[in-house]
């Protein structure tokens, strides 16, 4: 076989290998809003009083011998109103990989409570697998995920005090025409 096809060969495999490697990584990264910390079950739909939390299944990754990576993850939280998503805030964490590899979260959004609105929200995910040169960051991974999630509306107390009043008023007319 000419030397040049035993190239190609290499080649090939290589890069199928770590194509399959890239693949695998990135699909163990995932984000997913849920009712409370601890909690996997997805959950969409949330009432207004309700604090929406992310899980955030984070990549599987071996380090090998003599590198230490770190995971740098951030969620931009985005509310939709016509269409048109409008930037909220963002949450962040880093991990390191030793002793323990890196471990799934749960992240809350800290300012919830002043920036809650009825409608849809998405939250763009993303995470960077990196190692540190001295100060400059080799990046080894990167890759995210999106969720959406729906916080319903309340009706307000004084409108539900105008369709009861005017529900007594209706059955009190039905029963004076009685």
């Amino acid at each position: 076989m000419p030397r040049k096809s035993y190239k190609f060969i290499i080649f090939l495999f290589l890069f199928l290998a770590f194509e399959t490697f890239l693949t695998d990584a990135h699909a163990d990264f995932s984000v997913k809003t849920v009712g409370s910390s601890g909690s996997t079950i997805e959950k969409t739909v949330f009432g207004y009083d309700e604090t929406p939390w992310l899980y955030i299944n984070v990549p599987g990754f071996s380090g090998a011998q003599g590198m230490y990576p770190k995971l740098s993850v951030s969620a931009a939280w985005f509310h939709i109103d016509n269409g048109e998503e409008t930037f909220e805030d963002v949450e962040g964490f880093d991990q390191e990989f030793y002793p323990n590899g890196f471990q799934n979260t749960w992240v809350k959004l800290d300012g919830w409570d002043v920036l809650k609105q009825p409608g849809d929200w998405k939250v763009y995910g993303g995470y960077t697998i990196y190692t540190l040169n001295g100060i400059t960051p080799n990046i080894i991974l990167t890759g995210g995920d999106t969720a959406t999630f729906e916080v319903a509306a309340v009706p307000e107390p004084v409108s539900l005090l105008l369709f009861g009043t005017g529900l007594i008023g209706l059955l009190g007319f039905k029963r004076s025409r009685d």
